[in-house]
């Protein structure tokens, strides 16, 4: 189920029309088009950004929720198509840059996942640390009112539009 949400994700973004601002169903909801909220309980309230072009480059995004205590914590990852660094272990310093605005967060590798929708090779995934609580924040509160987020070792942006919704809707998922 995990490994074919990507697939199901990206028919359903590509079959939406122009004005749509969100699609839903019984495993996802599709914001603006590229915003990916999976619904499956095990799936941590994944919120990807996905769109073809880079699917098939193998570099993706996304955010996991969980609520700790009552409280919504988020997890934000990354995908590259190789590893950042051959030392597994190593925390690897990431530039996040957004409409400008440029950002620092520490990638730490989470492993690899099986790509069998678009590159047929493993994506390497990492988690991104920030200095602080309130460092994570200012950067979500940058893509709410950004339009590209830049993500180091990345070759294609993210487009920030539908978001702030995409964000928003995901609180309902969070386990």
């Amino acid at each position: 189920m995990i490994r074919r949400l990507p697939l199901i994700a990206l028919l359903a973004v590509t079959a939406l029309p122009l004005r749509a601002q969100v699609i839903e169903n019984e495993q996802i909801a599709v914001y603006a088009q590229q915003w990916v909220q999976a619904k499956a309980p095990g799936q941590n309230g994944l919120l990807s950004f996905l769109t073809l072009p880079r699917g098939q480059a193998g570099e993706y995004f996304s955010i996991r929720c969980n609520l700790v205590g009552g409280a919504e914590t988020r997890s934000i990852r990354i995908g590259y198509p190789k590893p950042l660094t051959q030392d597994r272990a190593a925390a690897v310093p990431v530039p996040l840059t957004i409409d400008g605005r440029n950002m620092q967060a520490t990638a730490r590798f989470t492993g690899t996942t099986p790509d069998e929708a678009y590159t047929k090779s493993d994506i390497h995934g990492y988690e991104l640390s920030f200095a602080s609580a309130a460092e994570q924040k200012a950067f979500l509160d940058a893509m709410k009112a950004g339009a590209t987020l830049k993500i180091g070792g990345q070759t294609l942006p993210v487009s920030l539009t539908g978001f702030t919704a995409a964000l928003n809707g995901q609180g309902q998922y969070c386990k």
